[in-house]
């Protein structure tokens, strides 16, 4: 099978450039059954906004990445979410990974807890 390995952050950097939304490819993607893998990341901005983008936390990026993990839920995603490229920040390396990996964790928690799967 081919499917996709969708960066999440890089889609954001391109902006309304992309055509559509991360959700609307989302669903495109499960519809044909293409989507296998995602990587969550956010940004300041679009690449085309004035001074570009920065990578950022997951909470303080220009989009709530809470609407893309509602969107896998919809489309029973059933592959693997991940933290893309991770940011400096005190405590170095495995802190911002832990970090990132809580903040998935608990959004993800979240979306399940509203749609009572949890």
């Amino acid at each position: 099978n081919i499917g996709v390995c969708l960066c999440v952050g890089c889609w954001l950097e391109g902006g309304e450039e992309m055509g559509c939304s991360p959700e609307e490819f989302i669903r495109y993607l499960g519809k044909e059954k293409k989507l296998f893998k995602l990587h969550v990341r956010n940004v300041t901005a679009p690449l085309s906004a004035p001074g570009g983008f920065n990578e950022t936390f997951p909470d303080a990026g220009y989009y709530n990445l809470v609407n893309v993990l509602k969107t896998l839920d919809e489309i029973n995603f059933d592959g693997v979410i991940m933290n893309d490229h991770l940011i400096d920040m005190v405590g170095g390396h495995y802190t911002c990974e832990a970090y990132f990996t809580a903040y998935l964790k608990g959004a993800v928690d979240a979306v399940q807890n509203d749609r009572g799967q949890k």
